[in-house]
C-alpha cells in the first residue's frame, strides 16, 4: 500500500500530517472528544485531540480508523482553520501536541 498521511490542523501555527503507520491508537475521551496518538521519529509521543457532534465519538473514531486503514496519500482528516472535515460530526480540532 502507498504511503498515506493524516491531516491535522488547529490553526496556522499549530497541527501536522502524521503517516498513518506512526498512529498508536484512537482513543473516545468523551461523548464529544476523540484523541488519535501517535508516534514520532525521534521517540517523542503525540497526539490530536477532535471534538465532535455530542453522542457521535464513536462514528467519529470508527471513521478516523476505517480512513487509516484504507488511505493513500493525504488525508486531511481535520484543519480548523478552513473548516475542512473529513467526517460531518468533527467540529473542531481542540489541541495538538507532541512531547520530547
Amino acid at each position: 500500500m502507498p504511503r498515506a498521511f493524516l491531516g491535522f490542523i488547529k490553526d496556522a501555527n499549530d497541527g501536522a500530517y502524521v503517516s498513518v503507520e506512526k498512529i498508536h491508537h484512537i482513543e473516545i475521551q468523551s461523548a464529544t472528544a476523540v484523541d488519535i496518538h501517535f508516534a514520532g521519529d525521534d521517540g517523542a509521543a503525540g497526539s490530536a485531540e477532535l471534538t465532535c457532534t455530542s453522542g457521535k465519538a464513536d462514528d467519529v473514531a470508527k471513521e478516523v480508523a476505517r480512513i487509516a486503514a484504507t488511505a493513500s496519500g493525504v488525508v486531511t482528516i481535520a484543519d480548523s482553520l478552513n473548516s475542512v472535515f473529513a467526517h460531518g460530526d468533527i467540529t473542531a480540532v481542540a489541541n495538538y501536541n507532541v512531547s520530547s
